[in-house]
């Protein structure tokens, strides 16, 4: 594959170029055999944490979506979760969309908890599904779109009032891995998270610790082989993603701790500069096992 490196204004260059970039900054110092990039420091998560600032509120300051309709379809439109209530509900990782107002389109959510290190920054995206109080999930999506195309400015007048509004309990402005094991919840969402943290492990530990017993647990992300990840650390950088965890980490977690509703192994392409790029994403539901 041709080197690639990304940085963290999301300036892509490849080729020669690349090649100097990556002589200078890499992630290879953070590869460990068997398991991958599972743990940064936190000046390598603070770039990628600047790297989605810049995403979402310089490049991205139009954008309405963040894949959530790519993944509603993968999970075949939440169906297993249909008509469920769930008193309490965490999203981690809620960019300035959430994937909680789809779900909640299927769902019964009384409150919910929205955490993301930049959601303080994420409040001022003109096209943010939430405010300090509600979450909103519209009514009528199709309005919304061409809202935002012809009354941009009166986007966050149309949610307000033409959406269902669930009461937000708490905005967390903190990476995963500091929640507070205090709290519990009845279903928690993580979807693309894990590879923008900066220790797996203690989100995947934290994540199970916030599940009630019988909770329901929504999960995605990219899995990776740890072998192919330390090939491609040597042309590959992407200021927006340092983590890169092996399958092998999160089919033991999810498998240990959650009984299987949906499971689904996705295997997604797609060609940069002539050349085609795979990887495979993990679309899991499940129900938290009780401790014997």
């Amino acid at each position: 594959m041709k080197p690639l490196f990304i940085d963290k204004k999301i300036n892509i260059v490849s080729g020669d170029k690349a090649k100097e970039a990556l002589k200078k900054e890499n992630d290879l110092a953070f590869f460990e055999r068997g398991k991958g990039v599972t743990r940064v420091s936190i000046e390598r998560w603070l770039k990628a944490q600047e790297c989605e600032k810049n995403h979402w509120m310089i490049r991205g300051i139009k954008s309405i979506n963040d894949r959530n309709d790519y993944h509603e379809k993968q999970f075949e439109g939440y169906k297993s979760l249909k008509f469920m209530n769930f008193p309490s509900v965490i999203e981690i990782g809620c960019g300035p969309f959430t994937n909680a107002r789809i779900i909640a389109k299927k769902s019964n959510i009384n409150e919910i908890t929205l955490l993301d290190p930049l959601i303080n920054e994420y409040l001022n995206h003109p096209f943010a599904r939430y405010n300090k109080n509600y979450l909103f999930v519209e009514y009528f999506p199709l309005i919304g779109k061409l809202f935002k195309k012809l009354f941009p400015m009166f986007f966050k007048q149309y949610l307000y009032l033409f959406s269902k509004k669930i009461k937000i309990k708490n905005l967390l402005d903190i990476p995963a891995e500091k929640i507070s094991s205090g709290n519990s919840y009845d279903l928690v969402i993580m979807i693309n998270v894990l590879e923008h943290c900066y220790d797996a492990e203690l989100v995947l530990n934290n994540t199970t610790k916030i599940t009630r017993e019988g909770g329901f647990l929504i999960f995605e992300d990219k899995i990776y082989e740890a072998d192919l990840v330390q090939e491609e650390l040597n042309y590959c950088y992407d200021a927006a993603h340092p983590l890169k965890v092996d399958r092998s980490i999160i089919e033991k977690f999810l498998k240990e701790n959650f009984e299987v509703v949906y499971k689904r192994i996705q295997t997604n392409s797609l060609i940069f500069e002539g050349e085609k790029i795979i990887w495979d994403d993990i679309y899991f539901i499940g129900v938290k096992k009780l401790k014997l």
